[in-house]
């Protein structure tokens, strides 16, 4: 069952048992937390930012949906603590989906629930995927970021200052409908 639904599993079950039957015990034991680890660390780097689109009907944002899209927003999640270990592929995904300058994007909004810490090396990829929106034209916001430890960091990190704590909403429909309306005159922050 193993083989057929994770086989990086299997191999993780197999080099454990094969270490605790040729290594002493302890070392058996030791192998296999430390491959349990580095599988961990090897898939946590590995994550996607993923577009979201609203649930027809509803306020409801998700990933992997045919839901609906607004004209000029971008509304992309990031689902998982952001470190130094995913931090550029984060960087370059989430601008690869906004695509400022290139397209008609002109809000960007980071869904964060996901987002349970961030470290500096990250923290320091977020300010420059926020100065590269700004830079085009794109405004950028975040939406639920519902971790008390992610949101003392983004304190701590400047990321609050920096975004602006007039720009993290508790929901995406909240922050879509303070930035996104048509009347609003005011240009992105700088």
């Amino acid at each position: 069952m193993i083989f057929r639904r994770s086989p990086a599993e299997l191999g993780l079950t197999a080099a454990t048992t094969a270490g605790l039957i040729v290594l002493p015990i302890a070392w058996g034991v030791a192998l296999g937390v430390a491959l349990s680890i580095l599988h961990g660390v090897w898939s946590g780097a590995r994550i996607k930012v993923q577009p979201m689109s609203r649930i027809p009907g509803s306020s409801v944002w998700w990933a992997r949906t045919t839901g609906e899209s607004l004209p000029g927003v971008a509304v992309l999640s990031f689902p998982a603590p952001l470190t130094f270990l995913n931090a550029d592929g984060f960087a370059r995904e989430f601008l690869a989906g906004v695509k400022p300058g290139a397209s008609a994007v002109k809000l960007a909004v980071l869904e964060a629930a996901g987002v349970v810490m961030i470290d500096f090396t990250a923290a320091r990829a977020l300010a420059g995927v926020v100065k590269t929106c700004r830079a085009a034209g794109v405004d950028i916001a975040v939406a639920r970021l519902e971790s008390v430890a992610a949101e003392e960091a983004f304190a701590r990190l400047g990321l609050t200052d920096l975004i602006g704590a007039d720009h993290i909403f508790p929901s995406v429909a909240e922050a879509l409908s303070a930035l996104s309306s048509p009347e609003r005159s005011s240009p992105p922050r700088s």
